[in-house]
Formats: structure tokens, C-alpha cells, sequence
């Protein structure tokens, strides 16, 4: 079983009093909450209760940044149609998502960032590192990508080990047809509720996922 759920949670007032485009400029995303349930194993949560105002002030329950997360599993969905292993980052976290295809399941765990202080800085030393970052969706094994301060850049393997999380199977094709049904409903659910945004290059955007994801999986 896989599923998603999820929670649009902004100042709303605050938000229609935005044009499309200082939307698209200053923010364009939408803050809430987000739970992908994996049979028994699940990736954050969700909470059913009144949020007021104070609670909103504070950034309570803005956890995840939505727009961005389906952006990414629509990507997996593409992904999954090309290699048979993959991992989706977790937003402003060394952990990952691992997605393995096993005939017509996916295997699924969550892999953390193995993060050796030390070793780190001597790398960054030897090589003269500017900068280190890597994909949302990796196909393959993660790696990070190394750019050096000379210019060149190159592909780094990332040390990693299994969190609590339980490894689990989930049918591919579940995955697939969640992740559509569940981004054309919030796509549905930010046009209600912000109308002006209809046309906003945010929702465009997500839109095209959308249709390219579901076209992947028609022609392959």
C-alpha cells in the first residue's frame, strides 16, 4: 500500500493579497504538511486539528514545501520509468528516499547521509572545494557533485546507512497512479482556494509534470 497525504497550511489572507506574478517572484510554493505512507513505514505526518492564527504566526505545521515535493515524486515516477534504482532527497535533510524496482514492486527504505565532520574538511582541503550538492532525484546510486575552485567538477559516491524506517515493498504501479491523482488534487485544492493563482508559472509548471509524468507512462 502506498498513499499520500497532505495539508495546505499558509495565511491565506496573506497570500490572496498576492499577484501571480510577486507570487511566482517571491515564493512560489506552497507551505503545509506531507505524509507518504509506505505499508507499515511512513515519511513525515500530518495533524487533523483547528490551526489558529497564533500557531500561523509562528510557522507551525509549515514542514514541507508541497509544490516542491511533487515536483520531485513526479519526477521519481519518470525516473522509475528509465532505471531501476533511484533516490529522492528529503527537503533540507542528508537523508533520502531509495526506490529499487523488483519486477512490478518497488522496494523502498530510507537511507541517511553517513556525515564524518572531519573527513569532510580534509576533503574540502586536498581538492579545494568550492561547493558540494546533489540532485532531489538521483538515477543510480546517490553521489554528490564536487565543484573545485579551478573549475572542475566532478561525481562523489555519499557514504550511507539505513535509519529506522522499514524496508517495505509497494506495487509500482500504485506508486505511479498516487503520486498523479494525489498532485492533480492539489493542484485542484491551490486553485480553489487561490483562484488568481491559476495561471501563476508555479502551478504551470506543476502542471507539465503532471501531464509528463502520465505521458511517460502511456508510451512506456
Amino acid at each position: 500500500m502506498f498513499q499520500i497525504n497532505y495539508r495546505i497550511v499558509e495565511n491565506e489572507d496573506e497570500l490572496k493579497k498576492m499577484t501571480k506574478e510577486a507570487y511566482d517572484e517571491e515564493w512560489g510554493n506552497i507551505e503545509g504538511l506531507l505524509e507518504l505512507c509506505f505499508n507499515e513505514s511512513s515519511y513525515g505526518y500530518m495533524y487533523d486539528g483547528e490551526i489558529n492564527p497564533e500557531m500561523l504566526a509562528v510557522g507551525c505545521f509549515q514542514d514541507e514545501l508541497l509544490v516542491s515535493w511533487f515536483h520531485n515524486l513526479l519526477e521519481a515516477v519518470v525516473a522509475l520509468r528509465e532505471v531501476e534504482h533511484i533516490t529522492v532527497c528529503e527537503m533540507e535533510c542528508p537523508k533520502m528516499l531509495e526506490f529499487q524496482k523488483r519486477d512490478e514492486f518497488l522496494e523502498v527504505r530510507e537511507i541517511d547521509e553517513m556525515d564524518d565532520k572531519k573527513s569532510k574538511v580534509r576533503f574540502y582541503k586536498k581538492f579545494k572545494v568550492q561547493s558540494m550538492g546533489r540532485p532531489i532525484v538521483q538515477r543510480g546510486i546517490p553521489r554528490r557533485l564536487v565543484e573545485l575552485k579551478s573549475g572542475e567538477a566532478f561525481t562523489k559516491g555519499i557514504e550511507v546507512c539505513e535509519t529506522d524506517f522499514i524496508k517495505t515493498i509497494i506495487l509500482h504501479h500504485e506508486f505511479e497512479q498516487e503520486v498523479i491523482k494525489k498532485a492533480q488534487q492539489f493542484v485542484t485544492d491551490v486553485e480553489e482556494k487561490f483562484p488568481h493563482l491559476v495561471m501563476s508559472r508555479t502551478l504551470i509548471r506543476l502542471r507539465e509534470s503532471i501531464h509528463k509524468a502520465e505521458q511517460c507512462i502511456k508510451h512506456t
